[in-house]
């Protein structure tokens, strides 16, 4: 059976943003990101600036990565991830072609103790950065949008794989 999804509670979701709230560094605003767009976690990793569109009708594109089967895919950027993506653009040290480079300037591998810091802060147990694309999916699920389009936005090749979340 597919595993359960993990999404974030309202008590842990207001104490993750009372943490993030004095926060600008690139784990706050990558989990910000990862909140609302649902982007995968090497999807992440590999973004781009030239990617990234924060202009009229804010958007991005995520390029295949690894397996997955959707080559290309464009995502809309509500409100707050404009608002982490202007900040965190204009916040940055090095000028780096990758949105959220490792400290090196090349691409992040992981952010691991970063991670269990933050979770530790927040009071949060068992939610994996990959699971914010759960509750970037269950949220939409829960607002009506239509199960096709959250497919779309996932990145998901078939239905089956996004209806384990029709459940919430």
């Amino acid at each position: 059976p597919p595993r359960r999804p993990r999404f974030l509670t309202s008590p842990e979701r207001e104490r993750l943003y009372r943490v993030l709230a004095g926060r600008s560094d690139r784990l706050s605003a990558l989990l910000q990101l990862a909140l609302n767009t649902g982007l995968r976690r090497n999807e992440l990793f590999a973004l781009r600036w030239k990617d990234v569109f924060l202009g009229p009708n804010p958007s991005l594109v995520v390029h295949k990565t690894g397996r997955f089967q959707n080559a290309r895919r464009k995502i809309a950027l509500n409100r707050s991830a404009v608002e982490v993506l202007t900040a965190w653009q204009s916040n940055r040290r090095k000028r780096t072609y990758l949105v959220f480079p490792s400290p090196s300037g090349g691409q992040l591998k992981s952010i691991n103790t970063a991670w269990i810091r933050l979770m530790n802060e927040a009071g949060i147990r068992h939610f994996c950065l990959n699971n914010c694309r759960d509750d970037f999916a269950v949220r939409l699920v829960q607002a009506k949008i239509p199960l096709s389009q959250v497919r779309d936005l996932l990145g998901h090749s078939s239905i089956a794989l996004t209806e384990r979340y029709a459940v919430f």
